[in-house]
């Protein structure tokens, strides 16, 4: 059991970290990413969107006690 906790926390964490580094440079270096998501064909007014549903998804996957979700 301790050592399905620790999986889960490590990997919840490696998560975490990497999609805060990807939101934080979609808010950082909104010209490099612009270009890159009108390179693969997305507009590029999606990018703010994208970011902060990252960071709602994080508070939602860390708020474990939460029943409404």
């Amino acid at each position: 059991m301790k050592t399905k906790k620790i999986i889960y926390y490590v990997s919840t964490g490696l998560l975490t970290v990497l999609l805060l580094f990807s939101a934080g440079m979609y808010f950082f270096n909104h010209d490099e990413i612009a270009a890159m998501f009108t390179n693969f064909g997305y507009p590029s007014y999606i990018i703010y969107p994208y970011a902060v549903a990252k960071i709602l998804g994080l508070t939602a996957i860390w708020m474990i006690g939460n029943r409404t979700l």
